[in-house]
């Protein structure tokens, strides 16, 4: 990369991916400390009025003590958990405590009648008719239940009595019945009551219970909820009650029919045992030799003929290539009485694989015998006597007949591999039905492993149902019964309203959290550095111009100027701010000395053109002769600052209207100069890679020691690159809150590949207290 490129790194990760940095956090957290406050009052507003207007609740506990139960037998306490929640034994509790009664709060009446006030006993069946009824006394004791239809104005009467006549025995009616306390003189003439749809009072009764287990389940506790003490400790001590009752009385006809399923299931499972195991058996005894020792003698005699055949190719070999040897001899000498000849069949015969061969055998005595008599001749006589003559011939003979023998044998040879090959192929065949057969033996043992595990399973259930019978007739007593609460389980309403506000404010915080972790725009110019690994030139304090859309041209022009650097050196924070930016840009040792620049943005908005035109002034007040010329030739603004003319300007240079001095315009800042962007043309990045931008910029070196150009944003052109080749160094204008890192590292890739240099970036739009230190002096 080239060294302009050395202060800028484009391929690291940001580190604020690698470090935490929690003053970043802190920062956007306090920026939203609003929004935290907002979402804190509307979670813990509803919160706190919840808690404020909850009902007081009740609750009350019973003890259940099983005196038989050991503390083992796992499955009982699961039998207990499930009889109890089963919505069976839920709609019998509904029905005997009669839970579908709700009394209704009494009108202009301060206090709520409760239920044990009026009845001795209320219960249902399992379909009361539900709705709105009311019972009506008069001061003699006479009662009358109303009801009252949905569909009518008015009240039903559906039947009366007095009370003192069911004080003893229950007074039926629509699927609900009840008995009166004697006391009626005490109650309200008009009592209102519900009677709920009874699904919806049994889920009511579940979702009230609560139940848990003590020492190993010997001791199991009931608890009850609701808004009345009294009732709640009624009602869990006659649901213990019932359960008591139940679990002694209930009958085993369930366990009888489950024993009776399960030992019919364990006998098909011993007869499928049974079955397993005699096909087994069978297959076993028709298999004498096992199939291990099968296998083994198999390979065995498998291995064996191979070594063999091994040892008559080897035979053969030799046998084919003397054979071969002995014709060759033949065609050289003839079939005349030779020493080569002599010595082929010597050696010939001398071979292993004649050793067991009978005709060869006697071959080689007559073979002996002729050669010992030729010596013997040959001690008397010379090879020409006929006589010697005679034995040759004979020897001869002797030969054809060896040579006749060694054919046959060799045919004996091919003849014992094959028969040897036919035999390892009849073994392998075997072999290869072997393991089908021991598959059929593992599929058979299994079957067994898996009927007899069938059958283990179904005896242990067996057993258990038995034992779980005991159930049913288990000693059950009522160990400590629940007394009337005194205090309601929800009555530190502080408390939790506290603990509302502390999850409301921690709520706000995750949010405003996740919007600054969200955020990745630039918020201090230590992430300019940390991120574009860019210097920061100068940190620009926030200028408000929010409002000046809606001015008239030269009205928003004089809200403009007010906040440029002037030339009669206002002390102010944003002109010390510029002039620091001046001196980093002109006296830096790392930059150098400086002619030329072109200063920069992502986006629109970021300030670049102002920070151009303030950095121009700054430069000016130092009386260095400078020039400033607006390139942003699609949507120049300069021009409008400094109340000039927009034309002739630059591209009217470029298109060669105007000449170089035509186009210089004075500004009302003294040593500074001014060239505007002139009329619009279509192809401003052309003009301003061209020669004629090249002659502009040698002519401007000449005549000004200080050329600031002001070019487009970097994602609405490239004219900032095309410009950044032609000139010393690049200028990059960050907004705070604005730019994002993501979007600016992209557009910062653009200049990897030419030979161009950036001096820095300027953070705009900084707070007071992330800008130079001295500048608070200037809030005084």
């Amino acid at each position: 990369m080239p060294e302009q490129f050395d202060n800028m790194s484009f391929d690291a990760e940001p580190e604020e991916e690698q470090n935490f940095d929690i003053q970043k956090y802190l920062r956007g957290i306090w920026k939203r400390k609003w929004l935290v406050v907002l979402i804190t009052v509307l979670f813990a507003g509803p919160w706190f009025f919840y808690v404020k207007q909850q009902a007081p609740i009740y609750e009350a506990e019973t003890l259940l003590h099983f005196k038989d139960f050991n503390g083992k037998n796992e499955t009982l306490l699961e039998n207990r958990w499930m009889e109890l929640t089963s919505r069976r034994f839920n709609e019998k509790v509904v029905q005997q405590l009669g839970l579908c009664l709700k009394l209704d709060k009494i009108p202009e009446s301060e206090h709520q009648i409760k239920r044990y006030q009026v009845f001795q006993e209320f219960s249902t069946t399992d379909s009361p008719k539900p709705g709105s009824y009311s019972l009506d006394f008069n001061e003699f004791g006479k009662f009358v239940v109303r009801y009252y239809p949905k569909d009518l104005d008015r009240s039903v009467a559906l039947d009366s009595g007095y009370v003192f006549e069911y004080t003893d025995s229950p007074f039926s009616l629509n699927g609900f019945s009840f008995t009166f306390l004697p006391d009626y003189e005490s109650w309200p003439r008009h009592i209102p009551f519900t009677i709920q749809v009874f699904k919806y009072a049994v889920n009511g009764m579940k979702t009230r219970i609560e139940m848990r287990f003590r020492d190993s389940g010997s001791l199991m506790s009931l608890k009850m909820s609701d808004g009345d003490p009294v009732m709640a400790a009624k009602t869990v001590n006659e649901l213990a009650e019932i359960y008591r009752k139940a679990s002694i009385d209930i009958r085993d006809t369930d366990t009888d029919q489950k024993l009776k399923l399960l030992r019919q299931r364990l006998d098909i499972a011993r007869s499928e045992l049974d079955e397993s195991s005699n096909a087994l058996k069978r297959f076993e005894s028709s298999h004498v030799m096992g199939l291990e020792s099968e296998v083994g003698s198999q390979s065995q005699e498998r291995d064996g003929l191979r070594t063999q055949i091994n040892t008559l190719e080897r035979q053969k070999l030799g046998l084919v290539s003397m054979l071969e040897r002995l014709d060759s001899e033949i065609n050289v000498s003839g079939r005349a009485y030779s020493g080569n000849l002599r010595l082929i069949f010597s050696s010939l015969i001398g071979m292993s694989t004649f050793a067991n061969n009978s005709d060869i055998q006697i071959l080689r005595t007559q073979l002996s015998e002729l050669e010992q008599r030729r010596s013997e001749e040959l001690r008397v006589v010379t090879e020409k006597y006929a006589s010697v003559r005679t034995i040759d011939n004979k020897i001869l003979g002797v030969y054809a007949q060896i040579r006749d023998a060694a054919d046959r044998h060799l045919d004996g040879l091919e003849l014992q591999i094959e028969q040897a090959g036919t035999r390892i192929s009849q073994i392998d065949r075997r072999l290869n039905r072997l393991p089908q057969q021991r598959q059929e033996r593992l599929q058979l043992q299994r079957a067994v492993e898996r009927d007899q595990e069938n059958f283990d399973v179904l005896k242990q259930e067996a057993q258990n149902a038995e034992m779980n019978a005991t159930v049913q007739t288990e000693n059950i007593e009522i160990f400590q019964a629940a007394d009337i609460p005194e205090f309601s389980i929800n009555s530190d309403k502080k408390k939790k309203a506290a603990i509302g506000g502390v999850i409301g404010l921690l709520l706000g915080l995750a949010v405003a959290f996740a919007l600054e972790f969200l955020d990745k725009t630039f918020q201090t110019p230590e992430e300019i550095k940390r991120f574009l690994k860019l210097d920061v030139l100068g940190t620009i304090p926030e200028i408000d111009f929010s409002g000046t859309d809606e001015f008239r041209d030269d009205e928003k022009i004089k809200y403009i100027d007010h906040n440029l650097v002037t030339h009669d050196y206002s002390p102010t924070s944003i002109g010390e701010a510029y002039r620091a930016l001046r001196t980093n840009l002109l006296f830096s040792k790392r930059t150098g000395k400086i002619n030329t620049m072109v200063v920069t943005s992502i986006a629109p908005g970021d300030g670049k053109s102002f920070t151009s035109a303030n950095v121009a002034i700054s430069i000016a007040q130092q009386r260095h002769n400078t020039l400033l010329v607006d390139a942003d030739l699609r949507r120049g603004v300069l021009h409008n600052t400094f109340g000039l003319g927009k034309e002739p300007g630059l591209t009217n240079y470029l298109s060669d209207s105007h000449t170089f001095s035509q186009v210089i315009k004075e500004t009302y800042v003294p040593n500074l100069s001014m060239v505007t962007c002139g009329a619009m043309l279509p192809n401003p990045s052309e003009l301003l890679g061209s020669g004629k931008m090249t002659r502009f910029l040698e002519q401007a070196r000449r005549r000004y020691e200080i050329i600031i150009f002001d070019s487009p944003p970097l994602n609405a052109a490239t004219d900032a690159v095309v410009l950044g080749i032609q000139v010393d160094g690049v200028v990059l204008v960050i907004r705070r809150g604005k730019t994002n890192w993501n979007v600016a590292k992209s557009k910062l890739e653009m200049f990897d590949k030419i030979d161009s240099r950036f001096l820095g970036a300027v953070f705009n739009g900084a707070n007071t207290n992330l800008a130079h230190d001295g500048y608070s002096y200037y809030q005084y």
